[in-house]
């Protein structure tokens, strides 16, 4: 009977430890801590724990730090650094299997790598998974030396106060190296790694919130309202003409110098940046200069457009659509891309992105119908476009249809802009 009770004891500390994973216990009084999402629970592989704790006799840092494996091909890591940026930081890396060290020397460019194994400062290391999480324990002596951009520098992680960096991200194939992150977290002001003070917080560069909220008013809303009215509304709206042109060609005028306004200055903005050309994530940054170079060929046609009434404008409308066209399904393929590498394209964000196509679509086909049921194409022979009247006489009669292709058009606009505060929310807590 003891035995069978003992074998029973044991088997229940098994299934209770054996399982365990890293915990947030003695958070803030025994040990520093940073877990992202803020608040987030350790034994979800969707959260990154780091803990530490100051080790004064042996002046070391004992250190934790748990994130999804992926089955081993993905990595949580860790990094210290003195300016809010993903550079010149001493990095720390789990996979699960190992722990391994480098230094990021340049900001979106993989770290350099170096072996733990025999690199001064850095022992008692453990790597092991435990319910899908990548679990590493070392030790970390207070001051160790890595290269960075100026030469040789001392990470006295004792004396000064540090950024604290964290990511998670696939690894990069067979390299050994890490892959560009898809989520990242850095502490909102230096960190004191005696005291264990400093919060974590959402990683995204103010500097790409700005990019990423511009491309969206921009490739979201505007974009697709202002190709929208150049479609739908040229035979709409006769009677009101200010300045003597068509209300449809000024409104769609203003609205695509605004994206051109728009997307020009987030171009330059992330250019300037990072610094060129991202090779780290070069989908987006491709297909991003592809709808710059588009946005500026299209405004270049519309300046040397010949006249209605030439037997070549039928030229420049055809390729001013498919360019206008073009640069639309790049630009919302980007917010896909926009979304993976400011941060992890989840769930509710795969559901807005998602929402926001099948709206778009949805509401051009029911454009589409309502254009050709009221014969409003221009080149339609059911087209009930009327010429201007001469001054002085009775207005024209408003065409067919005109009220419920408006009605139409201020839900899309409505819908768009929902879409967009949606996206807003979420850039804004990046």
């Amino acid at each position: 009977m003891l035995r069978l009770l003992y074998t029973i004891f044991l088997i229940f500390l098994f299934q209770n430890f054996a399982s365990a994973v890293f915990s947030t216990t003695g958070c803030g009084t025994t040990k520093g801590c940073q877990l992202f999402p803020e608040g987030c629970d350790p034994a979800s592989t969707s959260c990154i724990f780091f803990s530490w704790t100051w080790n004064s006799a042996s002046r070391t840092f004992d250190m934790e730090i748990s994130g999804d494996t992926g089955g081993g091909s993905r990595y949580a890591a860790v990094a210290f650094g003195q300016v809010d940026d993903m550079q010149d930081a001493d990095l720390y890396f789990c996979t699960g299997s190992s722990i391994q060290s480098g230094v990021i020397v340049t900001r979106r460019a993989q770290p350099t790598l170096l072996d733990i194994a025999t690199e001064p400062g850095v022992n008692g290391t453990s790597a092991a998974t435990n319910s899908g999480l990548a679990e590493c324990t070392f030790a970390r002596a207070a001051s160790i030396t890595k290269t960075i951009t100026t030469g040789p520098k001392d990470f006295d992680l004792s004396t000064g106060t540090y950024y604290i960096l964290l990511a998670r991200g696939p690894m990069a194939g067979t390299t050994g190296n890490v892959g560009f992150h898809d989520a990242f977290a850095i502490t909102a002001n230096q960190v004191n790694m005696i005291t264990a003070s400093g919060s974590a917080t959402g990683g995204a560069d103010i500097l790409e919130k700005v990019h990423g909220s511009l491309m969206i008013v921009a490739w979201m809303v505007l974009a697709n309202v202002g190709a929208m009215i150049a479609r739908h509304f040229k035979p709409l709206w006769v009677n009101t003409n200010p300045g003597g042109e068509k209300l449809w060609f000024q409104l769609h005028r203003l609205i695509m110098i605004t994206v051109f306004l728009c997307t020009t200055t987030a171009f330059i903005i992330i250019f300037v940046h990072v610094g060129g050309y991202a090779s780290t994530i070069p989908a987006h940054a491709i297909i991003g200069i592809i709808v710059m170079a588009l946005t500026l060929i299209n405004p270049i046609l519309a300046i040397f457009r010949p006249h209605p009434n030439t037997s070549k404008r039928y030229l420049f409308n055809i390729f001013h659509y498919l360019i206008g066209l073009c640069a639309r399904c790049l630009a919302i393929a980007n917010l896909f891309q926009g979304a993976i590498a400011m941060d992890e394209l989840s769930s509710w964000k795969l559901g807005v992105l998602g929402g926001f196509v099948g709206f778009e679509v949805l509401m051009e086909l029911c454009l589409e119908a309502l254009t050709w049921h009221y014969g409003h194409y221009s080149n339609s022979g059911k087209s009930k476009e009327k010429e201007d009247p001469p001054p002085g006489e009775m207005q024209m009669e408003e065409p067919d249809g005109q009220t419920v292709k408006t009605s139409l058009l201020v839900f899309f606009i409505l819908g768009l802009c929902g879409f967009a505060i949606a996206f807003f929310v979420d850039i804004a807590n990046a």
